[in-house]
């Protein structure tokens, strides 16, 4: 089997099995429903540059993204979160429609605190520049939508829109092609995650769903070609299960990050920036995301800021194929890396051996035998089955995907526990040295009443070549530090003392 993916690029920066990522794999998924999809989204997408602001919008408290809509849409971004405001300083100032991001928290003390992003006219522009030449399916959720009057330092205002405001948020959104509207649908009592995404993009051309939530008059949302969030019996539109891979930033965050002089030269520079917080967030959360997702159900949706190359369309794509093979009764192994699927069997083998071998597996271009992206940073995205368990690892290029930290057996009492959920919670106490507690309740019930039990936990460490092996007794701790770790913390403790 050959890479379904091209070395070669276009002008644009981006490989096709990106930036048309669901015509690459429409022969998988053509006939299935959206929601069998996971769909790469952008929490507030439109926030990549600051526009008008109040007196604590600044960079670091709005900015959530670091990439154009184009560049986002590119990346695979597929679901945008989009939050028209109306803005303007004073009443009597020239008023902006762009994308927005403020909060009311301390409208009591400080007033409504934020700032624009890029414009909805720029916004509409780079979705439909990307659209002409891609026949992909993307959503817009349009929320959040207000009219703000900046007056700094500390009295700005919200309201709801008005009549005319709203006709001229439709005015603008209507500048957007491609729109699939209810006259195209199924009728409007049939939600739109029960389509097959051939029905969007079946026909070589793109397909941009347009959902606006807070406008009552539905049937004026028909006819301008929008649909309403909710239908007339208060069910979604569209109902995609969802998780997401953000920290959204506190108000003690915030003022600490208003207050820090570094974020004057940069919002990079500001550990509490929303952009930093994403990064700490996506560190601590991108190794773990996969099996997250075997113990919880294989989200539609992953929702993500600072989407800068290909991670989140990795990680959907994996999601995406992982869930087929669930449907479908397969147990492949699905490897996604840079955006692209890897079928060349030799890669498969590769990594199979490791998982076998009990050895970790290096993320190269050369081990994994393709570049889906020349002169990208990637990352990849494995799940596969092992002993009746799904199983998920991701690694950055250059780093290893880690199969060998892994448990082999759990033993509560006279049961083997074999199930997703305890597999994760052990598997992650393991990796961060967290004290285990043993009882009925941490283990999924009681196997054997009336009875003391002992947990046994096997498993392998993080660069670990020998199988360890755990044991406590009901009601206490299984401990998984090793004896030099336990030495190494107490001289560390030593010396600061």
């Amino acid at each position: 089997l050959a890479s379904r993916c091209s070395n070669s690029q276009l002008f644009s920066m981006a490989p096709e099995t990106a930036k048309r990522w669901m015509q690459t794999h429409r022969n998988i998924f053509g006939n299935r429903p959206i929601s069998d999809i996971c769909f790469p989204g952008s929490h507030d997408a439109g926030m990549y540059r600051l526009g008008y602001h109040t007196t604590f919008g600044t960079e670091s408290n709005v900015l959530t993204q670091t990439r154009s809509i184009f560049d986002q849409l590119e990346f695979g971004v597929r679901y945008l979160d989009i939050r028209p405001t109306f803005t303007s300083e004073g009443l009597q100032g020239p008023v902006h429609l762009a994308c927005g991001h403020y909060t009311g928290e301390g409208e009591d003390k400080i007033g409504w605190q934020g700032g624009d992003g890029v414009l909805i006219k720029e916004m509409v522009d780079d979705l439909n520049r990307f659209t002409r030449d891609n026949a992909e399916l993307v959503i817009l959720e349009i929320k959040n939508i207000n009219r703000i009057i900046i007056n700094n330092p500390i009295s700005s205002t919200q309201r709801g829109l008005n009549p005319d405001e709203w006709n001229n948020l439709f005015d603008a959104l209507a500048e957007i092609e491609n729109l699939f509207t209810v006259t195209q649908s199924d009728g409007k009592d049939k939600q739109l995650q029960d389509y097959a995404l051939n029905r969007f993009v079946g026909n070589d051309h793109a397909a941009v769903i347009v959902l606006i939530d807070g406008y009552g008059q539905h049937d004026v949302l028909f006819q301008r070609g929008f649909w309403p969030s909710k239908m007339s019996n208060d069910q979604l539109y569209l109902d995609l299960k969802e998780t997401f891979v953000t920290h959204m930033q506190g108000s003690g965050e915030a003022v600490l990050s208003s207050l820090n002089p570094l974020q004057l030269l940069s919002a990079n520079l500001n550990a509490l920036s929303v952009l930093n917080l994403a990064k700490q967030v996506q560190d601590e959360q991108f190794p773990w995301l996969l099996q997250q997702l075997a113990r919880d159900g294989y989200a539609a949706k992953i929702n993500m800021d600072r989407i800068q190359n290909a991670d989140l369309l990795t990680f959907c794509l994996a999601t995406s194929h992982q869930r087929y093979n669930k449907a479908k009764g397969l147990n492949n192994m699905v490897i996604v890396y840079g955006g692209c699927l890897i079928t060349h069997q030799d890669a498969h083998n590769a990594i199979r051996l490791e998982i076998n071998s009990g050895k970790r597996f290096t993320v190269t271009n050369s081990n994994l035998r393709s570049d889906p992206w020349p002169n990208m940073t990637k990352s990849c995205a494995v799940f596969y089955e092992q002993d009746g368990l799904i199983k998920g690892r991701f690694a950055q290029e250059g780093l290893s995907l880690h199969v060998e930290q892994d448990i082999i057996s759990i033993n509560y009492g006279p049961k083997q526990i074999h199930d997703q959920v305890m597999y994760f919670r052990l598997l992650r106490a393991i990796a961060l040295r967290h004290p285990f507690s043993v009882s009925n309740d941490n283990l999924g019930g009681d196997p054997q009443p009336g009875v003391y039990k002992t947990c046994a936990v096997r498993f392998r460490d993080e660069n670990g070549d020998n199988i360890r092996e755990e044991k406590a007794g009901e009601g206490k701790f299984l401990d998984f530090e090793t004896f030099w770790e336990k030495v190494g913390k107490g001289i560390s403790g030593s010396r600061r003392w």
